[in-house]
C-alpha cells in the first residue's frame, strides 16, 4: 500500500518591520546621499590634484599640426553639409482633374 503523504503548511510568516524603517525622510535620505557624493567628488579631487605622477606635456601637443586638426575636421563637416541638398526639394503642383476626365 501507498502512505498517505504529509501535509505542507502554506502559512506564510513575514518578519517584523525594521523600527527605524520609518526614522529617515526622503529629505534626510537625498541629503546623506548627496553629502556623500560629494564627499567622493573631493576625495578624487584631491587624489589626482596632490598625486606626483601628473600627466606630462607631450611635444606633438606644440606642434602646428596638433592645431590643424579640429580646423580640418570642421571643414570637412562643413564640405559634407553643403553637399546635401534638404531645402532643394520643389513638389510638383496638384493636377486639375475638372478639366481632364477618367
Amino acid at each position: 500500500m501507498i502512505p498517505v503523504p504529509e501535509v505542507i503548511k502554506r502559512e506564510v510568516k513575514a518578519n517584523p518591520m525594521p523600527k527605524n524603517l520609518n526614522k529617515n525622510s526622503l529629505a534626510d535620505i537625498e541629503k546623506v546621499k548627496e553629502e556623500r557624493r560629494q564627499a567622493t567628488i573631493a576625495a578624487i579631487r584631491k587624489e589626482y590634484e596632490q598625486n606626483p605622477k601628473q600627466r606630462f606635456p607631450l611635444a606633438t601637443e606644440a606642434l602646428p599640426s596638433a592645431q590643424l586638426q579640429p580646423k580640418v575636421v570642421e571643414n570637412y563637416n562643413k564640405a559634407i553639409t553643403d553637399q546635401l541638398k534638404f531645402n532643394d526639394f520643389r513638389p510638383r503642383s496638384m493636377p486639375d482633374f475638372t478639366k481632364h476626365e477618367a
